[in-house]
């Protein structure tokens, strides 16, 4: 999958105009939900190549084409500030448990959005509450249970009583403790549920039933005649219909409570509904303990018939002729995980309702061997159980199986695929297996039939738990990993979070740190100067080398450009421009490129190399005619005070200062000379004698102009005998065959035409053959391979001709 489109703005489909970035051109970058299952293919992480990963096309274009506008959308944009934020102040430790807040917060913006939305929800909203719920969980498991894992453990008390006692085995107990971490975590992520409508009488609409019938003597034979608990379930009769249909719900709500961990309000529940003998048969969960009062003195709590009472529980979760969900029940307080699984509907339902009998058969073990305050049960009581032998890596094995079975489609869903083998991982603390697991989902995302917005948020996930991993220790950095941050630097510009790329950046190897940020910067087009020093602020805080950024930025640029046009038109097909003529977008991106280098520090080899690139671009825009290009060039470089030194410091010039200085001095004389011929073409629109000499004067000073042009282009290199400069001979000759011919045109025009204003001047236009013939200058070569020598002879001669006409000597 590749990133960044060329052309678009990620967030509102236009084109790219950065928030605090006025850009006028952009160039080319380098570089389920169970019920409705996303599409895709799962790849086993062993066949995945790091390599392939690797960002190499650089060309290629952007999976961002659309991502968040709602307001809900952009308000949850905020988690990337946040992230970014806690990993920049956060130490290792706390990061997992603030992007937990993050994005519970952002989980909270997309719930107000649905509920708030009427029947008019964005149709993406749900996916994202979903995925934002799943990496909350996610960040919470690995919090929790590296919290643990780094704990120590308090030696146990031998003479702490049950409660107490079990308390302490967690501690002792790794892998007890671990279940109970799990367990917690399962139940508090549980989500919220409708509980049951509260009818606090018992029954009444059966007690009625009765009490009508009863009088006289008729009723059905279907409805119960007693009003006792087990009175449906002796007669094997029904409630009236309101009744049962209320028994149904209350027993939903009762597990439902139970299944988050809220033993409590299940037994309120069942108080506040009329049904206390419920709430008493739900209160014998609790281990039998001794705990002093106020006085000191022991007040026993819990259950001394433990044992029996949990025997009883699991012969009602076997019994077939209840409700399903009051068998379930009874299954919890017992630990049977066989008579749970049939109301569990979710990945977390399924392994929690193992965790409860993982952890029941701890408990057992433990209590064991403690003396019991409880009198024996006797053996005849006693009920045989049928336990499920499992370790913790076979109840993830068989969590997954049921929801194959009960969502064929579940591999396919990203959240299963991904967030579900991240929370796996964790808890079977196999941290290794994280990242080349998530590498083969990331490589088959774009295949996915998922939003990009949703890609962007999966793929800032497995950027910050690669690096949270690897700042606690739990993973070895290796450099196939970089990978993905790359990917989430592209996520980042596409949002326009410039200012947390280096954060990320800064982890990659210092080349490609360099290389990434350079690719950055060649991509945000024209821009200020006060906007590139924002964005070369913040190399400097990061301790990167400024100097290599800035060289690798303008070197690709260049690099890019050289790739359009490789080959030079040939000579004969060359325009020249105006001076004054618009330049394309992309001939102005690229010159604007040359101010990066007005950041370099004031050190001769680094403003040399800066010089070079100038020359290159400068050499480009001249074989193609582009003197609108070169003059934008000679314009720059007034408030550029580094090369500006270098160009006309009294050192030593370097070759590289004589060549610029060869090019400037080319586009000066064109200057020169259209300032002159505008002013000349006014002569015609003057007729008062006022104006006439204010022209006169004018040309006068403009012609002067172009003749002082003209002499210094002839003491540059580029106007020397080619055979001196071996190293620029060929773009030299080329450079020479395309202007020189008219650079000599224009000179004698200039001559000849004002040769009444300026003394002299008709002389000097003869003289010019001298110039041409030169041995220091042979511009005879370039006139006659442009054929345009036998041309250049007459204007000599109709100069020649003027002059005999004015009875003056030709040769002096």
């Amino acid at each position: 999958m590749s990133f960044i489109s060329l052309h678009r703005n990620p967030l509102l489909n236009t084109p790219s105009r950065s928030s605090d970035t006025q850009t006028f051109y952009t160039p080319p970058q380098e570089g389920g939900i169970y019920g409705t299952p996303f599409t895709g293919s799962s790849v086993a992480a062993s066949t995945i190549r790091p390599y392939q990963l690797r960002l190499e096309q650089e060309s290629s274009q952007s999976h961002f084409d659309r991502l968040p506008i709602t307001e809900q959308e952009t308000e949850a944009l905020e988690v990337y500030n946040g992230f970014a934020e806690v990993f920049q102040s956060e130490t290792a430790s706390l990061t997992a448990e603030k992007y937990t807040e993050i994005c519970k917060n952002s989980y909270d913006i997309y719930t107000n959005a649905i509920c708030g939305g009427g029947s008019r929800i964005e149709e993406n909203l749900p996916r994202f509450r979903e995925l934002f719920e799943a990496e909350k969980n996610t960040w919470m498991i690995l919090y929790r249970m590296q919290l643990g894992r780094l704990s120590s453990l308090d030696e146990i008390d031998p003479f702490a009583r049950y409660g107490e006692y079990l308390d302490l085995r967690q501690n002792i107990d790794k892998e007890f403790y671990e279940m109970t971490v799990v367990q917690r975590w399962l139940q508090e992520t549980a989500p919220p549920f409708a509980t049951v409508e509260t009818v606090s009488e018992y029954w009444p609409h059966t007690s009625k039933y009765l009490e009508i019938h009863h009088k006289n003597k008729t009723g059905s034979d279907q409805i119960v005649t007693e009003l006792d608990p087990d009175a449906s379930h002796r007669q094997s009769k029904h409630l009236a219909q309101s009744d049962e249909q209320h028994e149904r719900e209350l027993n939903r709500s009762i597990f439902e409570y139970l299944r988050r961990g809220q033993v409590k309000k299940a037994n309120d529940l069942c108080v506040n509904n009329g049904q206390n003998w419920r709430a008493a048969s739900l209160a014998g969960w609790g281990v039998f303990c001794v705990f002093p009062d106020e006085d000191q003195i022991e007040q026993p709590r819990g259950n001394l018939a433990r044992t029996l009472w949990e025997a009883t529980c699991y012969q009602l979760a076997k019994e077939p002729n209840i409700d399903t969900y009051e068998r379930a029940v009874y299954a919890v307080l017992c630990g049977d995980s066989k008579n749970i699984i049939p109301v569990c509907s979710t990945w977390e339902d399924f392994l929690w309702a193992y965790y409860v009998e993982l952890i029941n058969r701890k408990e057992k073990k433990h209590l064991r061997w403690f003396p019991s305050e409880a009198p024996a049960v006797e053996e005849e009581l006693q009920m045989k159980r049928e336990t499920v032998d499992l370790d913790i890596p076979q109840v993830f094995e068989r969590a997954e199986g049921h929801i194959e079975m009960r969502y064929p489609n579940s591999r396919n869903d990203i959240i299963h695929t991904i967030y579900h083998e991240v929370q796996k991982y964790t808890v079977l603390d196999q941290y290794e297996k994280i990242l080349p697991h998530i590498y083969s989902q990331i490589l088959q995302i774009a295949n996915l039939n998922i939003p990009e917005s949703l890609i962007a948020e999966i793929i800032r996930f497995s950027t910050h738990l690669l690096l949270y991993l690897c700042e606690i220790c739990l993973l070895v950095h290796r450099p196939e990993y970089d990978a993905i941050i790359e990917k989430y630097v592209d996520v980042l510009i596409a949002l326009k979070k410039h200012d947390y790329l280096l954060l990320y950046l800064k982890r990659l190897p210092n080349e490609r740190t360099i290389h990434l940020y350079a690719q950055f910067l060649k991509g945000l087009g024209i821009i200020s100067k006060e906007q590139r020093k924002k964005y070369i602020d913040i190399v400097d805080s990061f301790a990167l080398n400024r100097e290599n950024i800035i060289q690798t930025t303008v070197k690709m640029v260049f690099e890019e450009a050289i790739k359009k046009e490789p080959v030079a038109p040939p000579i004969s097909n060359v325009k020249l421009s105006s001076v004054n003529a618009k330049l394309n977008t992309y001939d102005e991106y690229q010159i604007s490129t040359l101010e990066w280098f007005s950041f370099l520090p004031m050190r001769k080899e680094l403003l040399l190399n800066a010089l070079d690139q100038f020359n290159d671009l400068s050499k480009r825009l001249l074989v193609s005619g582009k003197l609108n290009g070169m003059k934008k060039i000679v314009d720059f470089l007034v408030d550029f005070t580094t090369i500006n030194y270098l160009l006309y410091s009294s050192d030593g010039k370097e070759p590289a200062v004589y060549e610029f200085l060869s090019y400037q001095c080319v586009v000066k004389f064109f200057i020169s000379y259209e300032d002159w011929e505008g002013a000349w073409r006014q002569r015609s629109f003057i007729s008062e004698m006022t104006a006439i000499e204010d022209w006169e004067e004018d040309i006068h000073a403009k012609t002067l102009k172009v003749k002082d042009s003209f002499q210094n282009l002839l003491s540059t290199t580029i106007a020397q005998k080619l055979d001196d400069n071996e190293k620029l001979k060929s773009i030299y000759s080329r450079l020479r065959c395309i202007y020189f011919p008219e650079i000599i045109f224009q000179y004698h025009k200039v001559l000849f035409q004002t040769r009444q204003i300026v003394e002299g001047n008709l002389k000097e236009s003869i003289h010019l053959a001298d110039i041409v013939a030169f041995d220091d200058h042979q511009f005879y070569k370039e006139l006659k391979q442009t054929n345009k020598l036998a041309s250049f002879l007459k204007l000599i001669r109709e100069s020649s001709r003027e002059l005999l006409n004015k009875n003056e000597d030709v040769i002096e």
